[in-house]
């Protein structure tokens, strides 16, 4: 890839702005939608393991969308550094960025697993212990990825991309460390959230056949069914998400493996492949997922849906639609 120094074509800078709508629209409703979901699920009284889960989503979730202003900055300033012309800043930008998106990774595999197990094992609880236990040894994955990442000094910015990586000798240890961490990090996590999907479609297709929710129903009920609904929901958002990174990520690290040294062509046989790959695939996929998220707890909690109505200026500008009605 190139730095960035260079001539950018013409088109390329016309369908910036296409982009940077994009961006815009997600930075403005994923930023409002996750702090409402945060204050919402951080004041309910639920105790439930998902209630917990869904609070951290909002945080993570939220710090995404903070986190690609300076990529939208970037191309508002004709793919110009902006933000990203601080070595320091270029590469916290990234650690972070990465940081985030492996633990919401593992967040959406918490929820989709909890409640995979629920609908096949209604009386099985998982005990804090457990959930513990896998937050801290994903934690340590991603703490040895920001080391892996910090030993790195050619984090830089680059033109192409409109944001800040690391490009250097692939075969070198610590990019073949990077290369198992983000294996054992995105790309078992995310096998187990497909196959949980999986399971959970099949699950619910059959209770429509069968009694099953009949087994104990104190405990599988309509409102948990729903809550299920809401998970598979959520689950398939984060799959259609991020399976273009993921796909992305396989085929470079496929690729980087028929070269010693150098960029990987076949990834780039076009200028939209070249200007746009990374950007849509690694870092606009990702704010799209955080950003679809509020919007899915609105549609599928009434709870949620009802607290947002009753915000004081939400009120206002329904009472003033409602006026503007009677009056005509």
């Amino acid at each position: 890839m190139n730095s960035s120094t260079g001539a950018i074509p013409t088109i390329v800078l016309r369908c910036d702005i296409l982009l940077i709508l994009i961006y815009l629209a997600c930075g403005i409703i994923g930023c409002v939608g996750n702090t409402l979901a945060l204050i919402y699920f951080a004041k309910s009284q639920k105790q439930e393991l998902s209630n917990h889960l869904y609070t951290i989503v909002a945080i993570v979730d939220l710090l995404i969308c903070l986190f690609q202003y300076p990529v939208l900055i970037s191309l508002i300033l004709s793919r110009n550094a902006g933000f990203f012309q601080f070595p320091i800043l270029c590469k916290v930008w990234r650690i972070m960025f990465k940081a985030l998106q492996r633990l919401s990774v593992f967040l959406v595999l918490l929820l989709s697993v909890t409640r995979t197990i629920s609908l096949c094992r209604p009386l099985m609880t998982i005990s804090k212990s457990v959930v513990l236990g896998l937050f801290a040894g994903y934690m340590l994955c991603i703490a040895l990825e920001i080391g892996v990442l910090s030993h790195r000094e050619n984090i830089q910015y680059y033109h192409d991309a409109c944001y800040c990586y690391e490009w250097d000798n692939w075969k070198s240890w610590y990019n073949k460390m990077g290369n198992i961490i983000f294996i054992t990090c995105l790309g078992c996590s995310s096998i187990i959230i497909f196959v949980s999907f999986l399971i959970s479609v099949i699950v619910i297709k059959n209770s429509m056949k069968t009694e099953l929710f009949e087994l104990d129903p104190s405990r599988v009920n309509p409102l948990k069914k729903h809550a299920t609904h809401t998970i598979m929901i959520f689950t398939f958002t984060y799959i259609i998400c991020n399976i273009p990174n993921f796909i992305n990520m396989i085929l470079f690290v496929y690729d980087i493996t028929k070269v010693t040294y150098g960029e990987p062509a076949s990834l780039y046989n076009s200028k939209f492949m070249y200007y746009y790959f990374w950007n849509l695939f690694e870092v606009l996929s990702v704010v799209i997922n955080s950003t679809c998220n509020p919007i899915i707890y609105y549609l599928r909690i009434a709870q949620y849906k009802a607290w947002i109505k009753d915000l004081p200026c939400i009120k206002k500008v329904v009472e003033a639609k409602v006026c503007k009605y009677y009056r005509k």
